[in-house]
């Protein structure tokens, strides 16, 4: 279809890679709603927009401080930099321009569209370019060659108390957070990698009871479709979705706060981590465990030493097993100070920015603890 010299294309016609859990919708649209999820487009001509499907909305917070997407566009190969992100929110219906530059014929362009609000869905119902063969597959060989999958609470999606508290919400949202920093880190030093978050604020890793009622925790929740959804989730279930090599689990401030027993907790990683070695058993070479973040003035978490303990007996029964991956903990401690996490857990931009670089180190140095001895 086009409209006013523009095509519009089916979102799920469209030649996309996909970062995160992008699944086809019955309205032909593509959606997801985990933060940093990311699509990838190649285009040529002078312009590209998109339109937000009908389950576009905005669940998390409904004040809306967090833009709910965040997008560059770049020339093949370049990194992406705060000089080319945008930001924007979207409703069903509404046409969003990405890119518009009536001099740009010729070259071609990536788009890197992620979404940026901890609590949005997002349904991309169409495309909008100059022609129906502007967008274009991206090459096999520019497609991810690691990929990383952060999961979280609010430490790991640029989550903030937001201006009611008196603090800064980040700007590009997830953009700015320490997954997707961490990635930029990466292709600086010409590294080809995909970096996915599965993450949402106050969520433990336990699932916890009450009097017959449960709240799930981690070990659950990343089983199912999304953070508002029970609807099973596997990668199976998923055509679009691309399996990680590395697993990042930064989990764990919560239950501290809420006082979950150590061996529960201890107990509970050990199966969340013995479900995704199977789920992703054809892609993932190793899984790191980071010592929970904790208040900047409770010293450290109650789970500190036992997190390491438990990787060292998961290496050893893995080691003996063979074809497992590789598993590692690498402590957080020292991590942060307050000057960086001005409400005590959660860290600004530069904050984000300080943990991206201490994972980078960690992961330069084959996961090695470079953290502060506990």
């Amino acid at each position: 279809m086009a409209t006013a010299s523009r095509t519009r294309l089916l979102a799920s016609s469209v030649p996309v890679s996909t970062t995160g859990r992008w699944a086809h919708t019955p309205s032909s649209g593509l959606q997801a709603s985990w933060p940093a999820s990311c699509l990838t487009l190649r285009f040529t001509g002078t312009y590209l927009a998109l339109e937000g499907g009908p389950n576009t909305a905005r669940l998390g917070r409904p004040d809306g401080e967090e833009p709910m997407l965040a997008w560059c566009v770049t020339s093949p190969g370049e990194v992406e930099s705060e000089a080319r992100v945008q930001v924007g929110n979207l409703r069903s219906g509404q046409v969003l321009t990405l890119f518009h530059e009536p001099n740009a014929v010729e070259e071609e362009h990536v788009c890197k569209l992620y979404i940026a609000d901890w609590g949005s869905v997002v349904e991309i119902g169409a495309f909008f370019c100059d022609a129906a063969d502007s967008l274009r597959p991206t090459p096999a060989e520019a497609e991810p060659a690691e990929r990383f999958l952060v999961i979280g609470d609010s430490i790991s999606c640029a989550y903030s108390m937001g201006k009611q508290w008196g603090l800064d919400v980040p700007a590009h949202g997830a953009w700015d957070g320490y997954p997707l920093l961490f990635g930029r880190l990466l292709a600086g030093e010409g590294k080809n990698v995909g970096v996915e978050t599965v993450a949402y604020p106050g969520i433990t890793l336990v699932d916890q009871y009450s009097h017959g009622w449960q709240e799930d925790g981690m070990v659950s929740k990343f089983w199912q479709k999304s953070w508002f959804s029970r609807e099973p989730w596997g990668p199976e279930r998923t055509p679009l979705y691309n399996s990680p090599t590395t697993v990042i689990i930064a989990l764990g401030a919560n239950d501290d706060g809420s006082g979950v027993p150590v061996f529960h907790f201890t107990s509970s990683v050990r199966a969340f981590v013995e479900r995704l070695a199977t789920a992703f058993a054809g892609s993932l070479t190793d899984i790191v465990i980071l010592t929970p973040f904790y208040s900047m003035g409770a010293g450290r978490s109650r789970f500190a030493a036992a997190t390491p303990a438990l990787v060292e007996d998961l290496r050893h029964e893995w080691e003996e097993k063979g074809g497992m991956p590789r598993v590692h903990s690498v402590s957080t401690q020292g991590w942060l100070t307050q000057d960086l996490a001005p409400d005590g857990i959660h860290p600004s931009v530069e904050g984000n920015k300080v943990m991206a670089g201490k994972l980078r180190e960690a992961e330069k140095s084959g996961w090695k603890d470079h953290g502060t001895a506990a």
